[in-house]
């Protein structure tokens, strides 16, 4: 007989893809050499005569992530939730380009419809940058994510418990081609995000009857997840000389994280099973819509991102500021 709730480990590596990918996707927005929005690339703002241009910035915010996947196909409904701070910096190089580097934490809670549960904690270390060519602005992140993963399995007969490692590189590169009319910017983009992610092999244990507990072996995957949008803000400048710029995208992404990888479950007497995935939608919708305030060389930032698929969603959401010097 199956284990009960096998897709469980899945889901938790889905929860845990989401959550590194949306702060790269961020990042690629924090390496703008613009000096009012947050959200798109400003090539007006690239020239360091400007007399807001800075050097060199420093920068936090808080990130909040929310994932919800419907129950259909033998998976189980599930909710992960995450919260988290990230903090980085970074300087000129030459005229146009930017490098810098950044350090986050998350802690995280995923139930399911099963009763089963999970916490997964994760540190992550960054490195991000943007170069402008001509009319076009290219941003690129890399990161590297270590996860500690808590479960507590409803194995039908007690909680099967189990701890396991997890580890994920993402990388990621745009190009954005800024356009400007009676004041709007309409900002095309395209990118991917790779990710290679390997899950750790454990042993579960059940205080109530050890033929209720389950063994993973390490998994190794790697997800490929292009994607295109388009952003459309406008700057305005207060009688105080603050500039607020709202700013909307929307977009399509191929989301190959959803597919949560396959794991393979082994038996107490060795049975084994195997290709247990959540095989969720790969394909999703990119909406969003921030709002930035800059005045002298401090900027405030508020952002929300959703991917949204007809079996599940993600929602990204996040606040802080940079300063220059």
């Amino acid at each position: 007989m199956a284990p009960r709730d096998a897709r469980l480990f899945s889901a938790q590596d889905f929860a845990f893809a989401e959550a590194n990918e949306n702060s790269v996707t961020s990042l690629l927005a924090v390496a703008l050499p613009n000096a009012n929005g947050t959200t798109f690339f400003n090539l007006a703002s690239c020239d360091l005569a400007s007399p807001d241009a800075s050097q060199t910035r420093a920068w936090v915010r808080v990130l909040g992530d929310f994932l919800s996947s419907g129950q259909d196909n033998g998976t189980p409904g599930f909710r992960a939730n995450w919260g988290g701070v990230e903090a980085g910096t970074d300087v000129t190089v030459g005229q146009s380009a930017r490098l810098g580097a950044a350090l986050g934490y998350e802690g995280g809670n995923l139930s399911d419809s099963l009763g089963s549960r999970a916490t997964q904690q994760l540190f992550r270390v960054s490195l991000y940058g943007s170069q402008t060519f001509g009319g076009v602005g290219l941003s690129a992140a890399f990161s590297y994510a270590h996860g500690w993963d808590d479960t507590s399995r409803e194995s039908g007969f007690g909680v099967s418990a189990a701890s396991r490692g997890v580890n994920e590189w993402t990388g990621a590169i745009q190009a954005a081609a800024p356009l400007e009319t009676s004041g709007l910017s309409i900002t095309p983009a395209a990118g991917v995000l790779i990710s290679g992610l390997s899950g750790g092999a454990f042993s579960e244990t059940n205080p109530l009857s050890a033929g209720f507990a389950v063994s993973g072996s390490e998994q190794d995957r790697t997800f490929v997840s292009p994607y295109a949008l388009v952003g459309f803000s406008h700057a305005f400048t207060s009688t105080g000389g603050m500039v607020v710029t709202p700013g909307i995208q929307v977009g399509y992404r191929y989301d190959a994280a959803a597919d949560g990888g396959r794991v393979t479950l082994v038996a107490q007497d060795g049975t084994a099973f195997y290709n247990n995935a959540v095989e969720r939608n790969r394909n999703s919708a990119l909406v969003g819509a921030s709002i930035s305030g800059h005045q002298g060389r401090w900027t405030g930032f508020v952002k929300y991102r959703a991917n949204l698929s007809n079996n599940w969603t993600d929602q990204a959401v996040e606040a802080g500021f940079r300063f220059g010097f």
